[in-house]
């Protein structure tokens, strides 16, 4: 087995992982299940999210990744180990080098940390690449020319706002915000409108099927069910696209500014390219309904959403894997 580069987007929601030559051979919940008495591991991964909220005593699932950074180091090293040892039957080598990529706007601290997670797993060498970094290169920007570009990754922990020229980040923001607290603020409405108390994957399907931001698009609807927060009793109501919109805009408001924040900090030179060519958006954030159409008419600049959001991240290491200037470049 030759050793190979490989890229690690150790996300809040998702782990992925790119093989050179290979593309993403792994896109699994970050997630991990460990009998709580011996910390056996039962299961990681997708196995592990059908867990959440549903274990036995002695029994934990946990996310040991949230907002972005690492939160419980010993189960985070354990889950990635795991996610390594899968990839090894692609004729892979067991200690490779990795690109890993961390939000821009962690501390020392926290970057330590997952270089302790990563070395910890079986790499035999790692560097850091800066999130919005990957996203503009997998989104497929031009990273290195003079000319700006802009990207807004909305992922499961955090939302990245950068703008970047010349193969570097020239203004940058980084908010605690994404997917999860859509969830939080989506489970609190519920249980305040309706004293419904919902369930982990009940919240999820809820703001992938009815989730926006736009007013005209809120007259969907679906049925959640759950528990009373009143009797205690098992129950279910109808959740309309206006009930999503109303919980997670306090959110939402929070990113739009961070990306007014960004522009208002960019030099007008890279204003006007940006305005030439397009914001972009990235991360799962990124399909919510509207979402595009909001920050465009909040900033005025015109917005796309990339091919394969969820992808961007683990495209955008693996275009540097494979060419040899870029991986020169970060590699290094």
């Amino acid at each position: 087995m030759s050793k190979r580069d490989i890229g690690i987007d150790l996300g809040t929601a998702n782990t992925l992982i790119y093989i050179k030559t290979k593309g993403i051979i792994l896109n699994e919940p970050s997630v991990i299940a460990v009998a709580s008495d011996a910390d056996n591991i039962l299961a990681v991964g997708k196995a592990a999210k059908v867990m959440l909220e549903r274990t036995p005593l002695g029994v934990r699932a946990v996310r040991p990744v949230m907002r972005g950074s690492v939160s419980d180091y010993k189960s985070a090293s354990a889950m990635l180990s795991r996610f390594i040892k899968k990839i090894i039957k692609h004729g892979f080598s067991s200690k490779p080098r990795a690109l890993v990529c961390v939000p821009a706007g962690i501390t020392d601290v926290e970057k330590r940390a997952v270089s302790e997670v990563v070395s910890s797993s079986g790499i035999r060498k790692h560097f850091l690449i800066e999130e919005p970094m990957a996203a503009a290169i997998g989104a497929g920007l031009d990273v290195n020319a003079a000319s700006g570009c802009m990207v807004v990754d909305i992922g499961g922990g955090t939302t990245e706002v950068a703008v970047i020229s010349l193969g570097g980040i020239v203004t940058h923001k980084s908010v605690r915000c994404g997917g999860d607290s859509f969830n939080v603020a989506i489970n609190n409405y519920i249980r305040k409108k309706y004293n419904v108390l919902a369930g982990t994957h009940s919240i999820e399907n809820i703001k992938i099927e009815i989730a926006t931001v736009m007013d005209g698009d809120a007259s969907h609807r679906c049925q959640i069910s759950g528990r009373s927060s009143v009797s205690g009793m098992p129950c279910s109501c109808f959740v309309t696209g206006e009930d999503v919109k109303n919980a997670i805009m306090p959110e939402v408001h929070i990113i739009l500014e961070a990306v007014k924040s960004v522009i208002e900090e960019t030099p007008p030179e890279l204003c006007a390219d940006i305005l030439k060519s397009s914001v972009v958006l990235t991360g799962g954030g990124a399909l919510i309904n509207g979402m595009d159409r909001l920050i465009c008419d909040c900033t005025g600049m015109p917005v796309v959403i990339a091919d394969s959001p969820l992808e961007c991240v683990a495209l955008g290491l693996g275009k540097i894997i494979d060419n040899k200037t870029l991986n020169k470049k970060f590699f290094s």
